[in-house]
């Protein structure tokens, strides 16, 4: 599985919260892996922004999006949060469920 993750509106000096932001995201990200239909493992390829700016989303500081393409079937699953790392989570956990209910509508075996 490919994955491109980037990052949106970190200010100059936050290098060092982008690369841990970045760590965190790849540990989650790639646990789909385990998720995807064999089919698809090789081909997925994952695209992920953390944004940090909050104007499209007053209230929040992060917005997390993610999209997963595999042959034939694109999922997309944001989440906004106070914090990157629940925004990552709660994205990460959205398109988990997203996967499996693909799965389960394609009877497609693990």
């Amino acid at each position: 599985m490919e994955l491109n993750l980037t990052f949106k509106h970190f200010k100059k000096g936050e290098e060092k919260l982008a690369r841990d932001f970045k760590k965190f995201a790849e540990e989650k990200l790639k646990k789909l892996e385990d998720h995807l239909p064999s089919h698809a493992k090789k081909s997925a390829r994952l695209e992920a922004v953390l944004d940090e700016s909050g104007k499209k989303t007053p209230g929040f500081k992060f917005r997390f999006e993610v999209k997963l393409k595999m042959p034939g079937k694109s999922l997309i699953s944001s989440f906004n949060a106070n914090s990157a790392e629940q925004a990552i989570s709660k994205a990460e956990r959205k398109l988990v469920q997203q996967l499996n209910k693909y799965k389960t509508q394609h009877h497609v075996i693990k």
